[in-house]
C-alpha cells in the first residue's frame, strides 16, 4: 500500500503546526511526528 498525501492534507498540517507551535514548539513537533508514524504504520500493517 502506498500513502498519497494531498495538497490539502499538507496545508492542514502545516496549519496546525503552526498554530500549536505559537504556545509549544516542541508539541506541535511532537504531535505532526505522531501523525506521520500513525500513517506510516497503516502503510506497514496493509
Amino acid at each position: 500500500m502506498k500513502i498519497f498525501w494531498s495538497p490539502l492534507a499538507v496545508e492542514r498540517l502545516e496549519e496546525i503546526y503552526e498554530y500549536i507551535s505559537n504556545d509549544n514548539v516542541s508539541a506541535a513537533q511532537n504531535l505532526i511526528e505522531n501523525i506521520f508514524e500513525k500513517v506510516e504504520s497503516l502503510v506497514n500493517n496493509s
